[in-house]
């Protein structure tokens, strides 16, 4: 039986001057070694196997920026440009804005983004429109 071991780091920076959400705002996580996103084994009848790779070197970055605006007295407009880099895989960027209304029971958000990657697999380009509403 062979043993797996799994290593990985981040660290998150957040820049947010206002709780209303109004004016500039930003984050950063760099994160270093494996990521923990295997949330499909849930879902799943089977256990998990670990996959025996040396290369847990992965390094990646997210980054966002955005800057709200309230529109009165509908509610906040927050255009944002979101920037995903996976050393030696991919890089996401997407585009696009969110509207939280005064009455804070719907959001909806609008986003046109394109994900390059460093193999031989062609770019995606999605757009993407989400709603939400919470009652």
């Amino acid at each position: 039986q062979s043993k797996t071991k799994e290593y990985g780091a981040s660290l998150g920076f957040r820049y947010e001057p206002k709780t209303t959400g109004e004016g500039l705002s930003f984050s950063l996580t760099p994160r270093w070694g494996t990521s923990a996103t295997s949330t499909d084994a849930l879902w799943g009848d089977d256990l998990p196997i670990a996959e025996r790779s040396t290369n847990n070197r992965t390094q990646s970055l997210d980054a966002k920026i955005g800057y709200g605006v309230f529109i009165v007295p509908q509610g906040l407009l927050t255009p944002s440009a979101e920037l995903d880099l996976v050393s030696e895989r991919s890089q996401t960027i997407r585009l696009g804005a969110r509207f939280q209304a005064q009455r804070h029971d719907l959001e909806t958000a609008f986003w046109v983004e394109r994900s390059e990657f460093k193999d031989s697999r062609k770019p995606d380009n999605a757009v993407r429109f989400d709603i939400k509403i919470y009652y």
